[in-house]
């Protein structure tokens, strides 16, 4: 168990924050949070590899933790690219190494088309389509995000990568080749795997799943990296070490990050509002109407005997009552009007990629957690403030006032 104290911890637990929160952290960008990790590399490194099995390096511009997800079971269609942009994320990666400095979409486009026609396996990459060129544009901008493309003015860089979508613009790039050659996180190399699930595991020619040690990092890296771990998604191996040692598992993982872990009957959750890429609950629209569409669901499962299955005409209708409320303060949702059809599909979208919810054929299943986003008043005082927990709203989304 991890026992740092003092300010030397302080700092160790600063560096595992910002790894977790940025696993490529380059002295450009991150310069504070690389030098917190190089002062600290041995005690870090040694946690992520006992504790989780994750390998971390460091280099003179930059560290690198080789995170691998515990179980792509529960992974949300909006969390990761669709396969034929994953895959032009690895072309561009390709044709980067070949590249000088700066680059634009154009030339490549050119290197991937005439890279794809070569390899008679991989789809021939054609400019001409538009959803090829939509596809490309997915991958750049991804590559935006972890910095191995940059531009001057991301908001003219966005405009001109809309234009080349439509058939007739360009973008310029700055290239990180360092941060290039960083990017896949493969624990092993491809030509190694003998499956495709292979790549996605430290362990994959050694371990065996059910070594105390496999189960271990399988469970704090879903209590780290996941918005819950439920005991109920667990297999047989993984439910029995966790029952044995949750209470271990969740002070180790609090120790390490300086946060909190919730542990219920249901499962653990990390409780912290920093360390998240989805902040829930939030002041912009789409979370607030999430929110909203949360306590309708559990007030609606409390109505109806606690069913755990709402049925999709019953959330349509939930749904509806809200974008009334919403329409009292706010005209927009994600840029679009709203409405009780933009308002199911956001609020629903938003709560699975929580997973708070799961979308089933039949209707809406609630998940435990959801319950922490209940409204505690009674319904006539939800009734008069209007708006559930008062009426906070982002200004992006609000129509000028007349």
């Amino acid at each position: 168990m991890t026992t740092w104290r003092g300010h030397d911890a302080a700092e160790r637990q600063d560096a595992i924050r910002a790894l977790l929160a940025t696993p490529l952290l380059t002295r450009t960008d991150k310069p504070q949070e690389l030098a917190l990790v190089r002062r600290h590399y041995v005690a870090v490194r040694t946690w992520f590899e006992t504790q989780l099995g994750w390998r971390l390096d460091l280099d003179r511009d930059c560290a690198r933790l080789y995170k691998v997800p515990a179980d792509i079971r529960f992974a949300h269609v909006n969390d990761a690219p669709t396969g034929r942009q994953a895959a032009l994320v690895c072309m561009v990666l390709a044709v980067l190494e070949d590249c000088d400095e700066q680059t634009d979409i154009t030339e490549l486009a050119e290197r991937i088309t005439t890279s794809t026609t070569a390899e008679p396996a991989v789809r021939t990459f054609d400019a001409t389509r538009y959803t090829d060129r939509a596809d490309l544009v997915a991958a750049i901008r991804l590559l935006c995000h972890h910095r191995v493309l940059t531009a001057d003015e991301r908001a003219e860089r966005a405009g001109q990568e809309r234009h080349y979508i439509d058939g007739g613009g360009n973008a310029l790039y700055t290239v990180h080749h360092r941060n290039a050659a960083l990017m896949l996180a493969s624990p092993i190399p491809p030509s190694q795997a003998t499956a495709a699930d292979d790549l996605l595991r430290p362990d994959a020619c050694c371990s065996d799943d059910r070594s105390p040690h496999h189960l271990r990092h399988q469970l704090l890296r879903r209590l780290i990296d996941e918005p819950a771990l439920y005991v109920e998604d667990l297999t047989h191996d993984e439910e029995a070490y966790y029952l044995h040692h949750r209470h271990e598992l969740a002070t180790t993982v609090e120790k390490a990050l300086n946060t909190r872990v919730e542990v219920r009957d249901e499962g653990a959750a990390v409780i912290d509002d920093d360390l998240t890429d989805l902040p829930f609950p939030d002041t912009s629209t789409r979370p607030y109407a999430a929110l909203l569409l949360a306590d309708a669901l559990w007030h609606e499962e409390e109505r109806t005997l606690r069913r755990r299955v709402i049925p999709h005409n019953r959330v349509r209708e939930l749904s509806d009552e809200i974008a009334r409320q919403l329409l009292q303060v706010v005209k927009n949702i994600s840029t679009k009007p709203v409405t009780g059809a933009r308002v199911h599909q956001e609020a629903q979208d938003y709560l699975a990629r929580l997973r708070l919810i799961d979308i089933l054929p039949t209707g809406i299943r609630l998940r435990p957690v959801l319950a922490r986003y209940r409204s505690t008043l009674p319904a006539h005082l939800d009734a008069e403030q209007g708006l559930l927990y008062g009426s906070g709203w982002s200004d992006i989304d609000k129509e000028p006032t007349q």
